[in-house]
């Protein structure tokens, strides 16, 4: 989970000239500080101490792993603002392609119609004519080409019906944003019961009407993403955020440390 969460954070952060910049700025004057310091504190109590070349390698390498922790922790720190972008991208991406929504639809509507053939439940060819094999054909100037049965005494064929809208929207996800696709529910099922709640709620405020196919599902798996972020990416990002903290005390600590010990030394040779 870590390296995908840097590895999304940075792809990001990369396409955001500002957040790099201020980014990165902040991390090399905190860096400069600290080695600036580290000598000033020295010799606050030893006023004969000088760091010698050693010291100023470790404190370049200190420098170098504050530099990139605090600039991965800025990048992290900004994820609410990457997925919000992703998913929209993904969105739009999804609402665009309509190549992708008539092969779903012309998934569901053969997979439904063997249902109801295998059933002995009646298809109304009227009402839900063969699909088009074109989608340039299939759009929403031929509202009958997307329409199938929504009938709530067969239940078990509306709720196939949605789970493979669910999965093709979730498949859809995975193919246009792999990596945050990963980090949100890697091989965990989407469950299309958000789904089914946005339909129904749907049809009961808009009877009559057909329900949005090509924003609908991407509108419910873009909540589902923010949603799951808040819910438990959001511990996973907190403890990165943490880590990455704690890297920078410990390159801190690792280079007082050092120059400490030799102005130590130094006092006591020179006290003898």
């Amino acid at each position: 989970m870590t390296k995908l969460l840097l590895e999304f954070c940075l792809n990001q952060s990369f396409s955001d000239r500002f957040l790099v910049g201020f980014g990165l700025l902040k991390a090399v004057l905190i860096a400069a500080f600290a080695w600036w310091f580290c000598g000033f504190s020295m010799r606050l109590w030893n006023r004969r101490f000088r760091m010698c070349l050693m010291h100023h390698c470790f404190c370049a390498l200190s420098a170098i792993i504050t530099i990139a922790a605090l600039f991965l922790f800025n990048c992290v720190g900004a994820m609410d603002k990457f997925v919000s972008l992703a998913v929209n991208v993904w969105q739009a991406e999804y609402q665009n392609d309509a190549t992708y929504r008539h092969e779903t639809f012309v998934l569901i509507y053969h997979q439904l119609q063997a249902m109801y053939q295998q059933n002995g439940w009646t298809w109304d060819y009227s009402k839900y004519p063969q699909p088009t094999e074109s989608p340039s054909i299939a759009s929403q100037d031929h509202a009958e080409t997307f329409s199938i049965p929504w009938n709530s005494a067969h239940s078990d064929a509306t709720s196939m019906s949605v789970k493979l809208l669910c999965d093709r929207a979730i498949e859809h996800f995975h193919e246009r944003q792999p990596i945050l696709g990963r980090i949100l529910w890697g091989n965990v099922h989407v469950g299309p019961e958000p789904l089914r709640r946005d339909i129904d709620n749907f049809f009961a405020a808009h009877p009559g009407q057909s329900y949005p196919f090509d924003t609908g599902p991407a509108r419910v798996a873009g909540g589902l993403a923010v949603e799951k972020l808040h819910q438990e990416v959001g511990r996973y990002i907190n403890r990165l955020r943490w880590e990455l903290i704690g890297i920078c005390i410990l390159a801190q600590l690792l280079v007082f440390g050092l120059a400490g010990y030799s102005a130590a030394s130094d006092v006591k040779i020179h006290g003898h």
